[in-house]
């Protein structure tokens, strides 16, 4: 598997044969883009690979903090405001939210299939929605205290970064949960702190934790047959986001790393 650090993180996307908003350059054409949250300016960008050029794909609202694409459509998270966005990426201006319970501090979110698995920080739950009626399917309160961020799913099984929280990052963990019934199978503790980012590849769980910002972070891999950890030697320091593309390792190590 060959290994990158990345300085930031875009979502790589193509679509084709997209019409203009109406008195405006189209914002995508055939060619391959990226979708950029501009988490200060409150607004998602498009950024063409080959020309450079950047358009906007409008506001997003207040602490966008994860993004993921399936088919034509964006789901974006709206931590501040609670909200899980869903923009039509034919027409941009066209727009629906699912609203969370004030204060839920929606997190990271992962698709797969109809279901839409999206983490709720502050309120400790997992909300399971559908994508075809996109509505909530279902919220699950997690077993143990904790402030849960990354999510992914396999064939079997949900996973969950959590903690005990940004203080002391104590009892960092992995909790797994049952896709069909959603029922707790066990905790897998990490030997680093603050899990953030999880990503499932050939029945591996690559885990990124930031540790305690002091340099001490890494990346764990756990063997989903039997959740034991494997030695697994990678150089970022504080990595908080991971994704796998084809067999490429993709780690962004976060700037308060040692």
């Amino acid at each position: 598997m060959k290994i990158f650090i990345i300085l930031f993180l875009v979502l790589v996307f193509g679509c084709s044969e997209l019409p203009k908003e109406e008195g405006k350059k189209p914002l995508l054409t055939n060619k391959a883009y990226l979708l950029v949250i501009d988490e200060a300016n409150e607004v998602l960008k498009s950024y063409d690979i080959e020309s450079g050029e950047i358009g906007e794909l409008g506001s997003l609202g207040s602490a966008a903090n994860d993004i993921e694409v399936d088919g034509n459509y964006a789901y974006v998270v709206i931590s501040v405001d609670n909200k899980l966005l869903r923009i039509n990426l034919t027409k941009p201006s066209e727009r629906s939210f699912i609203s969370f319970e004030a204060g839920a501090n929606p997190y990271n979110l992962h698709i797969e299939g109809d279901k839409i698995y999206v983490t709720l920080f502050v309120l400790n739950e997992l909300s399971i929605i559908s994508k075809s009626s996109f509505s909530i399917i279902t919220n699950i309160k997690l077993s143990s205290p904790g402030y849960p961020q990354g999510v992914r799913v396999d064939q079997n099984n949900i996973y969950i970064a959590t903690s005990d929280g940004y203080q002391n990052y104590q009892n960092s963990r992995v909790e797994v949960y049952s896709k069909v019934n959603y029922s707790k199978v066990t905790n897998i503790l990490t030997d680093r702190l603050n899990p953030q980012s999880l990503w499932v590849k050939d029945n591996y769980l690559y885990v990124a934790c930031t540790g305690d910002y002091s340099g001490n972070g890494g990346v764990e891999k756990i063997n989903l047959n039997n959740f034991s950890k494997e030695t697994f030697n990678f150089p970022a320091k504080a990595p908080y986001y991971l994704a796998i593309f084809n067999n490429d390792l993709c780690v962004l190590d976060s700037m308060w790393g040692g």
